[in-house]
């Protein structure tokens, strides 16, 4: 196990004030302007910001950050379309080539997507609005700073929640393992990303050097990131094609969407192929950062309960 050096709780406290910052301002740049960037980051900051109020729990109450985690999940879920739409638009820049039918099938493609694009906005926006919402995410200040009064005058839980976090991530992300047949990437991405985030919050309050094993994750977050593009793609041009005002009316866009679909799922099975060769590397450098076999079999009930309760009500 990679050995933790005690927590700094000042650079803790900066990491979450950074992270609230950043989410706050992203979220209101993403409903004033819809700009492309401020949705991502937005999303990020959440993740990030949700994984710096978990280790709170045992200070300033565990029923208190849930509800601000929900929260923080529900507007970020929100916005996920927004962001789907975005990456795809982008990526059909020069998808089509060049000449007229090429043109009329890119201007009909981004027409159907802008629209829908500014539907999803709308609909992201009013759940960020809520004042319900918004009053949770402002209770992070107050939070933040009841947290750090009180980790100062006692550290000792915050090393073992920080421990325990990490060991139940791991043990999380160790039993979703991509290489069985018809396993669901889309599980895999998130427990890759959720390891990341942790792993990070880790180096940020200087208790896990930067090294091997936020670089691994960030090489497979990368192909699964990849992997989901690809995915969201052909689910949402083939669902266009089949409409049944295209396919009757502009059979050959249709056409062009339905054969440009299948390139995409192609390259999402070139992604999986990726994934499977790099998941031993990935899974051993994992193992390798966490608890002695004392510890796995709580953390492994722990872990089953994190993943049922998340199956449940689902993840972004």
């Amino acid at each position: 196990m990679t050995k933790l050096s005690p927590p700094d709780i000042a650079k803790l406290s900066c990491y979450q004030t950074e992270q609230l910052k950043r989410f706050r301002a992203k979220l209101s740049q993403a409903i004033a302007t819809g700009d492309t960037e401020a949705v991502h980051d937005l999303r990020v900051a959440s993740r990030r910001l949700h994984d710096a109020l978990e280790v709170m729990g045992a200070y300033v109450g565990r029923k208190r950050v849930c509800q601000v985690q929900r929260s923080l999940k529900r507007i970020r879920r929100a916005f996920r379309e927004v962001r789907d739409l975005d990456v795809l638009r982008i990526s059909l820049c020069d998808a089509w080539g060049s000449g007229e039918a090429a043109a009329n099938v890119q201007a009909e493609v981004e027409a159907v997507l802008a629209r829908r694009r500014e539907r999803a906005s709308a609909a992201a926006n009013r759940v960020g609005r809520r004042p319900k919402l918004v009053e949770r995410v402002e209770s992070v200040q107050g939070l933040c700073q009841a947290f750090a009064r009180f980790a100062r005058r006692n550290p000792a839980p915050l090393a073992e929640e920080l421990k325990n976090m990490l060991r139940r991530r791991a043990t999380v992300l160790l039993q979703e393992d991509p290489r069985g047949e018809g396993t669901d990437l889309h599980a895999v991405r998130i427990r890759v990303k959720q390891m990341r985030y942790c792993a990070q919050l880790l180096e940020e309050c200087g208790c896990l050097p930067a090294g091997i094993l936020t670089e691994s994750l960030v090489q497979m977050q990368d192909v699964l990131g990849h992997w989901n593009d690809q995915i969201v793609a052909t689910r949402i041009l083939s669902r266009l094609a089949g409409r049944w005002r295209m396919i009757s009316a502009k059979t050959a866009v249709s056409v062009r969407l339905l054969e440009y679909a299948t390139l995409r799922a192609q390259a999402a099975l070139d992604d999986r192929r990726k994934v499977g060769e790099q998941w031993p590397a990935l899974a051993d450098v994992v193992r390798a950062s966490v608890s002695d076999e004392a510890d796995d079999k709580s953390a492994s009930v722990a872990a089953a309960g994190i993943l049922a309760a998340e199956r449940a009500e689902g993840d972004d």
